[in-house]
Formats: C-alpha cells, structure tokens, sequence
C-alpha cells in the first residue's frame, strides 16, 4: 500500500475556491434559467424533469446547495434564493409517499431555522420527522415502502431493513 502523500494545504486551497466558485456559477445558472425547477438528472447535458420518478427527493440537494452558497458568500441574493427554494418544499413535510424526507428538510429548513431560530420553521421540521416517524416499524426496526409503489434499485421490495446494519453504539 502507498504511503499517504503530505499536502500542503495552502497550496489547495485556491484550487478549492476555485471549484465553490465554479458550483455557484452552476447553481445561479439552473436558478436563472429554470426558475422554481428542482433538477433531478440529465440527458445530453441538459437538466429534465420528466418521466416516470417513483420518488422526488433531490429537492434538498439543489436548495441545500443553495443555503451552502448563501452561507459562505454572505450574499442577501442567495439568502433570499435559498429561503424561496426552501419555501416550495415546505408541503413536503406531510409527504408520506417518500421516505428520504432528511435529504429534503436537513439541507432547507434547518440550515434555515439555525440562521433565524424561527419557530414557525422549527414546527416544519418536527412535521417532516413525524411524518417519516409513521414509516418507521420500531418491532422490526426498518423504514416500510407503502403497498404497490414501485421500489428504487437500491433498496428492496419491502423494506429498507435497519436491522441488518450493525448498531452504533
């Protein structure tokens, strides 16, 4: 095995600024040219949203980005981008069609409720947890997929078994 290379940090970090700068380049360019969208995947390059998605939870990942940028820029326009983009997931927190809703409310309304301590935000969080809270068999200790809906090919048909994993202690 390879011994570990020594890096001299300095030396990475205009490298790093230059790949941040490089993301909210990308992000600011998605949010201009398709306002309120919540991109999922690509096809030749190009952002789509259309086919048959048997669940939606990338919503989180492109306003999280959002609240990432706002946070290390400072930018009002991000923060305001950031709260707007949160915004429209916010009925998502009753969804009990998908079961990743941490993915959706860790990367919104968190980071949103830590910057303000809102209480109102706070409620929406606690909502989501309930929410994914009624999938969750506590006897079997897995989260349940619902009856007849089409399973992702990283989980199997019944259920995404916790047991099975071994216990942090």
């Amino acid at each position: 095995m390879a011994e570990p290379r020594l890096f001299d940090q300095s030396s990475l970090q205009p490298r790093l600024e230059q790949a941040f700068d490089f993301a909210a380049r990308q992000v600011s360019l998605t949010v201009e040219r398709t306002p309120d969208y919540f991109p999922i995947y690509t096809v030749g390059g190009r952002w789509l949203h259309r086919g048959n998605l048997w669940t939606d939870w990338c919503g989180g990942f492109h306003a999280g980005m959002i609240w990432l940028i706002a946070n290390r820029t400072g930018e009002s326009w991000w923060r305001r981008t950031a709260e707007h983009y949160s915004g429209l997931l916010e009925h998502r927190q009753h969804d009990h069609n998908v079961h990743d809703l941490g993915f959706i409310f860790l990367n919104t309304y968190l980071p949103w409720y830590q910057a303000t301590g809102d209480e109102r935000l706070q409620a929406v969080l606690i909502a989501a947890g309930r929410t994914l809270a009624l999938r969750f068999n506590p006897r079997g200790r897995y989260l349940f997929h619902r009856a007849g809906e089409p399973v992702h090919r990283h989980h199997d048909e019944r259920s995404l078994d916790l047991s099975r994993r071994p216990r942090v202690r």
